[in-house]
């Protein structure tokens, strides 16, 4: 796998996108929000600007979605595929531009002040005991 990115919030009660496998890795802020699709499979996906405590794989990996080269990205902690990175955009991309990243909304969890909610429904997530 490739380059590891590590960085924290520093806020009291940030806001941000974590893993749903391992419940504890912080992966997106909010503010790198650019928008939101349905797929035809009926799942959704996220754009971001950017990720944080990302795995890239390395460019033998790398393939073409449309006319864009991509790469998996994974959860540093438990290593569950999250969705891809934006190594080339093809011409006329309206809203994507390489480095940004695309992520599989299923598999987050959004810490919203002191609650955590599924990524995809908002609705609220119990907490272990």
């Amino acid at each position: 796998m490739g380059r590891v990115f590590s960085e924290e919030f520093v806020q009291i009660y940030p806001d941000y996108y974590m893993c749903k496998s391992c419940g504890t890795t912080p992966i997106a802020s909010p503010g790198n929000h650019l928008s939101t699709c349905l797929e035809e499979s009926g799942q959704r996906a996220a754009f971001f600007t950017k990720a944080l405590n990302v795995q890239v794989d390395e460019p033998v990996h790398y393939y073409k979605v449309d006319h864009n080269t991509v790469s998996d990205i994974y959860c540093v902690k438990c290593g569950n595929k999250l969705g891809w990175k934006f190594i080339r955009v093809g011409e006329n991309q309206m809203v994507v531009r390489n480095g940004f990243v695309r992520l599989m909304m299923q598999k987050l969890l959004k810490r919203q002040g002191n609650q955590i909610l599924d990524a995809v429904t908002m609705a609220p997530v119990p907490r272990n005991p």
